[in-house]
């Protein structure tokens, strides 16, 4: 399904299962720019006619920029290059190698966490991703700042670090449109029924407060998140700042599990905020939950807050330095 958002900005609906999931089209007189696209064998199905839907072609095509390196936002690569290979493939400099290799973006994005927290994933996950991922080589390595004309319309691309070190947002200054990905996320994600399916998910929380708050201040009238129903002024303005104020209730919420503790295991915290905060499912939930939590600890042992030991297997332990 495609749906037009503001004048020449368009979503197209790619869900995982019961996920809801989105890339987006950006038009210009010239030529099109394609944010994000979703995971193996669905562009084959919707891209050609979502362009034809809007009045354009493959080869109107110009552009093609991936927010970062989920394999839920670049799997589907390979199959837009065999589409449109005349293309410019794009990603943040910071993450190219992930996205240009599914298992590189195994190894340090989904395992990041498996040696030294015990948080991570089986081989079946594992041959799920590699099932749903057709990487291929980069045009241009993008830092943030760089302005791309489609002809009659500028859109800016932006480094929105939080999520991921390497994040990117498109920023459409004609309609004052946030191509956001996953660089904001609220409290929660959900499914369709509304139901949830994982935590905010931020990896570096300072960074990811700073990006809400960047994102704020340009006052978009459309904020599109690829989770997420697309959300006009008020509602964007709202969710930008419930963003930014949920990640000070996951500190707060860690710094009372701590403050409990003479030390705990990355998973044992998890444990307790999935009892204070969620449920969410696992290992969505535990998998998110790591990754903020670890966030926010990794902050505290470099600000002198929280230290890090290790167990004699190997497993990092935190404390609250007194």
């Amino acid at each position: 399904m495609i749906t037009e958002i503001a004048p020449g900005v368009h979503r197209i609906e790619v869900p995982l299962g019961v996920r809801r999931n989105s890339v987006h089209l950006v038009v210009g007189v010239d030529s099109v720019l394609l944010f994000d696209a979703g995971i193996a064998g669905q562009m084959p199905d919707v891209l050609a006619s979502a362009l034809a839907h809007v009045g354009r072609s493959l080869d109107d095509l110009s552009h093609v920029v991936f927010s970062h390196c989920d394999i839920d936002h670049w799997g589907g690569a390979g199959d837009v290059r065999e589409l449109a290979p005349m293309a410019m493939f794009a990603s943040h400099r910071d993450e190219q190698a992930l996205v240009e290799d599914t298992e590189v973006a195994l190894a340090r994005r989904y395992q990041e966490f498996a040696a030294d927290h015990g948080v991570g994933w089986d081989e079946e996950f594992h041959d799920l991703q590699r099932s749903r991922a057709r990487p291929v080589p980069m045009d241009a390595a993008l830092s943030g700042g760089e302005r791309i004309d489609l002809g009659g319309r500028i859109v800016e691309v932006l480094h929105v670090p939080g999520h991921s070190r390497g994040h990117l947002a498109v920023w459409d200054v004609t309609t004052r449109t946030l191509l956001v990905g996953d660089a904001v996320l609220g409290d929660s994600v959900f499914d369709l029924e509304n139901r949830l399916v994982m935590p905010p998910n931020y990896r570096y929380p300072s960074d990811y407060r700073a990006t809400c708050a960047r994102l704020a201040g340009l006052e978009p009238e459309w904020l599109l998140a690829a989770h997420f129903p697309a959300m006009g002024r008020d509602e964007a303005r709202r969710f930008l700042r419930s963003s930014i104020e949920y990640s000070e209730v996951v500190e707060a919420a860690l710094r009372d599990a701590l403050a409990t503790a003479i030390c705990a295991s990355t998973l044992e915290l998890v444990r307790t905020m999935q009892s204070k905060l969620g449920p969410w499912p696992v290992p969505l939930g535990d998998f998110g939950l790591a990754a903020m939590l670890i966030g926010h600890l990794e902050e505290w042992v470099a600000d002198g807050r929280a230290e890090q030991s290790r167990t004699a297997a190997g497993r990092v332990e935190w404390a609250l330095r007194a």
